[in-house]
């Protein structure tokens, strides 16, 4: 596969990695709060659900969270798949995400199969974010980064490494 150019000149936020359930709801949060906002989504998976995502599950993969359980408190979950003990398929799972991304607007702001190796700090003030083929147009100060990720994956960040599961670069 060739690798993705992103073009970052007009984002105004940018949130990478894990389109999963944090990911997913940052960015509908953050779009309820500013909905003019330019928000752009990388992630380096091939579909929507971080640890849900199609290439992530398979058969006969659940939850061990009981249906009713395992939602967005707005939003709940249809009741397919479920076992007699209640757990959720991942496929169930799967789609809820996808759902929930293609309720809110989501999708066509991600960017999926893009892996960000480094975000830098540049001198003249501003962030630049790198892959091994790959460099983002500079973004502003005033741009604002969300860094959401529950992997092991974790890319580089110049000057200030993420302390939390959810965490602003500046």
């Amino acid at each position: 596969m060739m690798p993705r150019i992103v073009d970052l000149r007009f984002a105004r936020l940018t949130i990478l990695g894990y389109v999963g359930w944090n990911g997913l709801i940052g960015a509908r949060t953050y779009l309820q709060l500013a909905p003019s906002t330019n928000l752009i989504i990388l992630d380096d998976g091939d579909s929507i659900g971080g640890v849900w995502s199609k290439e992530k599950i398979y058969p006969n993969f659940y939850a061990q969270v009981g249906y009713g359980m395992f939602e967005y408190s707005f939003r709940p979950m249809r009741k397919e798949n479920v076992t007699q003990d209640r757990y959720i398929s991942g496929e169930t799972v799967h789609h809820y995400l996808n759902d929930f991304a293609r309720e809110n607007d989501l999708i066509r702001r991600m960017r999926l199969n893009t892996r960000v190796d480094g975000v830098e700090k540049l001198s003249i003030g501003g962030w630049q974010f790198m892959r091994r083929t790959w460099r983002s147009h500079y973004l502003s100060e005033a741009d604002v980064r969300i860094w959401t990720y529950l992997s092991s994956y974790v890319p580089s960040v110049a000057e200030k490494r993420p302390q939390s599961a959810c965490h602003s670069l500046f």
